[in-house]
C-alpha cells in the first residue's frame, strides 16, 4: 500500500461525491478541516483566506447539515447551521489542552469520531483542502469513520498564513510526507 495518499501532493484528489447530484442526506454529518490560519497584530488566530473559502464552500452546499467544525474555520461561516460542534472544545470527548495526539487534524478527527459515536452518526462528508482532503480521508478511515469527498474543494495556498507548510505548494510539498510518516508510525493512518 502506498503510505502517501493520491493527491496529497498534488492536490488533483478523487472526489467520492459530486456536490451538484449527491444526496447530502445519506451522510450523517459533514466534517470541516481547517488548513492553515492568520495571526492578527495581538496574534489571535484569525481564519485567513483559506479557511475563509472552506467556509464557503460549507456555506454553499451543507449549510442544512450538522456540522462538526475547526474552530479555524468556524468564525468564517455565514449561515448557522441546526447543529455546529467545535471540534477543538474541551466539553467534548478528549482535553485537548492535556492530550498532544488531539491537537491539529488528529485531533480534530479523535474529537469528531466522539461526538459520531455519541450521536450514533457513522458518515461523513469531510470538507478540507485540496491538497489535505486525502490525508483526512485516510486518517478518518483509520477511525471507522465513512466518508464522502466533495469535488471543488479549494487548493489555493496563502503566502502569509502563520503556518509556513501551508504558504505554498513547496512548502506543502517538503512538509506532507514527513506529517504522513508521522501518522503511520503513530497508527494515525
Amino acid at each position: 500500500m502506498n503510505i502517501i495518499p493520491r493527491g496529497s501532493l498534488s492536490g488533483e484528489y478523487s472526489p467520492t461525491f459530486h456536490v451538484a447530484k449527491g444526496d447530502v442526506e445519506a451522510y450523517s454529518v459533514v466534517i470541516v478541516n481547517a488548513f492553515g490560519f492568520r495571526e492578527d497584530a495581538s496574534g489571535n488566530k484569525i481564519p485567513g483566506p483559506m479557511n475563509e473559502a472552506l467556509a464557503a464552500f460549507t456555506d454553499e452546499h451543507f449549510a442544512e447539515h450538522a456540522i462538526l467544525i475547526s474552530p479555524d474555520v468556524a468564525p468564517a461561516l455565514q449561515t448557522e447551521p441546526d447543529l455546529i460542534f467545535d471540534l477543538h472544545s474541551t466539553t467534548g470527548a478528549l482535553d485537548t489542552l492535556t492530550d498532544p495526539k488531539t491537537t491539529g487534524t488528529a485531533g480534530e478527527l479523535l474529537q469528531a469520531r466522539a461526538f459520531m459515536l455519541q450521536e450514533d452518526y457513522d458518515t461523513a462528508i469531510v470538507v478540507a483542502h485540496a491538497f489535505h482532503v486525502a490525508r483526512v480521508a485516510r486518517m478518518a478511515k483509520k477511525l471507522d469513520i465513512v466518508t464522502a469527498i466533495p469535488d471543488g474543494l479549494p487548493k489555493e495556498f496563502d503566502p502569509e498564513s502563520a503556518q509556513k507548510w501551508t504558504r505554498s505548494r513547496e512548502e506543502w510539498i517538503k512538509r506532507e510526507p514527513l506529517t504522513i510518516g508521522y501518522m503511520v508510525l503513530h497508527r494515525m493512518m
